[in-house]
């Protein structure tokens, strides 16, 4: 059970298909911030968690409505972090290619590479010569990353 203050900071609280949205304050991500029981909470995973019952210290709460300030139990599942990186790669909210803050690669650089701009050279000799991980040179010669700009 949730105590009657954090409910009255719930929207639609109660509303089954509805998010309940937290009203007090919220992070710098969206997410709400409980102080219960001496520490900081996640109101999200506080909620879930006293609602439920179960034990989500090992886990993330992944929101299926993609709103971060919801509460609702039935909009979260607990799964791991490799689950809402997928989670997000398949909703097109992954940063790819030059939008991703820390790629050290151009587009320009990537078709180059795939055209055989570089194909004199081995991978670790490409990788070395911009900066980044042999891995990388591999993974963009056989189209395994950079594939929006196939």
């Amino acid at each position: 059970m949730i105590d009657q203050k954090l409910q009255s900071n719930l929207s639609n609280h109660g509303e089954e298909d509805q998010c309940w949205e937290y009203q007090g304050y919220l992070d710098e991500w969206g997410y709400g911030s409980i102080k219960r029981e001496g520490k900081t909470h996640r109101a999200h995973r506080y909620v879930y968690s006293k609602l439920t019952g179960e034990d989500i210290t090992d886990k993330v709460l992944r929101h299926t409505c993609d709103n971060p300030a919801c509460c609702n139990p039935k909009h979260l599942i607990p799964g791991t972090h490799d689950d809402n990186v997928q989670d997000r790669v398949e909703k097109g909210r992954s940063a790819v290619g030059v939008d991703n803050g820390r790629t050290k690669l151009t587009e320009e650089i990537v078709l180059d590479i795939r055209a055989g701009k570089y194909d004199t050279m081995s991978n670790p000799q490409v990788a070395r010569l911009f900066g980044v991980d042999p891995k990388s040179i591999y993974q963009i010669r056989k189209n395994l990353t950079w594939k929006y700009l196939l």
